[in-house]
């Protein structure tokens, strides 16, 4: 029989994210358990790391050939390595890229009402509530927020989003209320966590969900006191609950809260974009620039290797002790001197025999080693970047510079863009349905009008910016506009062309337009009865 969520303890929730509890002493520790799935592999850490700029990451971000640890001076090696090591972010680059043609531009929002259907088939929009909203929506910066969760997706794969009452400001009988719904809205704050500390998951023998989230509770000087979890689940009437779980101290409960099935955690899923595959042609690019960087070092600065030839030597004068007015010629080892003016005599070993008398000198030889080509290391960096591009379904970048690339590439190229666009979107319409729906009636529940706000429904949509449309595109777009057919209807609709055209908000921009549309003029009335002016008579002439 599957377990309640009402019985859950802290152990419990620690185990869905693969931790196990481990007695040392008076101390338990949590470490991730071998028998269970990690959230949060090494790959999607490392992902985020690339992304942050991280790409040494303690050697692992580098491919190249790095010394023995038992060699002598291998941290001294290690640490010039790193010092030399040049790397470009291009993963940054791509989620940049992603996240902006998702993200770029502000959200379209707004709350339908259950009843009120328009003339054209539409559930109409309740402003007055958009209205209240919007404040809380600048004022969090949610759009700021939302762009972190969509970056933490296409890095990793998964973030979980968090609707929270700040623990500062609770009152201390756990009673919150207020007035009005502008005034509860003050009280409700989001986060965005990563998978390895909250999640949603789905009870096996029930299929029920449930929210956890997974933090420390610490004292005043910054000490950890407790392992906490904060669950949010639904009870059997379907209202939210949330409890605060403790591995020692005691347990809280919050709610019920009337918020029509919603959670107060909300995890969002894709498939990482940043695979294991980009990450390693990203730390090939980065060895192409290190190797260029010393390749550029030994141009100017060239290596010589000198075979068959004692060290230079160098005569020095010292006093006989013997005779301190005496003063014999010594020669002791000198450096290899280089540069404008300077001449360089190499003596070879002497080859002696049996007897060891000097029967020859080895013949010295000086080697200089060139620099490889340039264009090694440039190409090799082409390669990863178009690489890493292509894998990240942004190969448009490269053939909008490709003139020898044909259109029906660069729009096949585009339309593969576009799909890994709308992958994400999805994704991200949702948690935002999901965030203005559980943040209004959460506020309601404050202010006891649950009911009133419960049949309101959220619309939610991310304007994918893809680049400003072509002049060619325009054209087929009011092609599409023009009747035709059977039916003598246009293809698409007024709002989808406007959208399609790159205008961010469709109805705000036909009222503009209607706005300025001029005054139309005033036909004079006519009574049956009356002498009517003669038109062709000016003002004067009337009179």
């Amino acid at each position: 029989m599957a377990k309640k969520f009402t019985e859950y303890g802290f152990d419990d929730a620690s185990e869905l994210f693969g931790q196990k509890a481990i007695t040392t002493g008076s101390r338990t520790l949590y470490v991730l358990s071998r028998d269970s799935a990690i959230r949060r592999p090494a790959s999607a850490i490392a992902a985020s790391e690339f992304y942050a700029g991280n790409h040494w990451q303690n050697t692992d971000g580098f491919v190249g050939q790095l010394p023995p640890a038992s060699l002598p001076g291998a941290p001294t090696i290690l640490a010039d390595i790193q010092k030399g090591f040049v790397s470009e972010n291009v993963i940054q680059e791509v989620i940049e890229t992603h996240v902006g043609g998702i993200m770029g531009r502000e959200p379209l929002w707004s709350f339908l009402k259950e009843e009120g259907v328009s003339s054209k088939g539409k559930r109409e929009p309740d402003d007055t509530v958009g209205e209240m909203i919007t404040p809380w929506w600048n004022e969090r910066e949610a759009l700021k927020d939302l762009q972190k969760a969509t970056e933490m997706i296409a890095l990793e794969g998964k973030a979980v989003r968090r609707l929270f009452f700040p623990k500062g400001r609770l009152p201390e009988n756990g009673e919150l209320s207020a007035p009005t719904l502008p005034e509860a809205l003050d009280y409700i704050y989001f986060q965005t966590h990563t998978s390895d500390v909250a999640g949603v998951f789905t009870e096996p023998d029930t299929q029920k969900e449930i929210g956890v989230y997974l933090f420390e509770e610490t004292d005043e000087d910054g000490n950890v006191t407790d392992s906490c979890a904060e669950l949010s689940f639904l009870d059997d009437n379907g209202d939210t609950v949330c409890r605060i779980v403790r591995d020692k101290g005691p347990e809280e409960e919050f709610g019920p809260y009337r918020l029509g099935g919603r959670l107060l955690i909300f995890e969002m899923n894709r498939r990482a974009l940043i695979t294991e595959q980009v990450q390693s042609n990203q730390r090939a690019l980065n060895l192409a620039h290190t190797m260029m960087m010393r390749n550029v070092n030994m141009a100017g600065a060239r290596e010589r290797s000198v075979t068959n030839a004692q060290s230079p030597k160098r005569p020095r004068r010292l006093q006989d002790p013997s005779n301190p007015t005496r003063e014999t010629e010594q020669l002791e080892p000198g450096t290899y001197e280089t540069g404008g003016g300077a001449v360089m005599f190499l003596m070879g070993f002497p080859i002696k025999n049996s007897d060891g008398e000097v029967v020859g000198y080895t013949n010295p030889n000086v080697s200089i080693s060139d620099p490889a080509p340039v264009d090694v290391f440039t190409k090799t960096r082409d390669h990863y970047y178009a690489a890493i591009l292509g894998q990240c379904h942004q190969r448009h970048i490269l053939i909008s510079g490709d003139a020898t690339a044909s259109g029906i590439s660069r729009k096949q190229a585009e339309k593969g863009y576009q799909r890994s666009l709308k992958e994400t979107k999805i994704v991200v319409d949702a948690c935002g349905r999901w965030q203005l729906e559980t943040v209004l009636r959460l506020a309601a529940q404050l202010t006891g009008e649950s009911e009133k706000y419960l049949p309101l429904r959220a619309d939610f949509n991310c304007l994918l910016d893809i680049g400003e449309p072509e002049p060619d595109d325009l054209r087929v777009i009011m092609e599409m506009r023009k009747p035709g057919g059977v039916t003598n209807t246009p293809l698409i609709s007024d709002e989808t062309a406007r959208n399609k055209s790159g205008i961010d908000d469709a109805a705000a921009e036909l009222a503009r337009i209607e706005e300025e549309k001029p005054a139309e003029p005033v036909t004079p009335s006519i009574v049956p009865g009356q002498d009517q002016p003669d038109p062709t008579l000016t003002a004067a002439g009337r009179e």
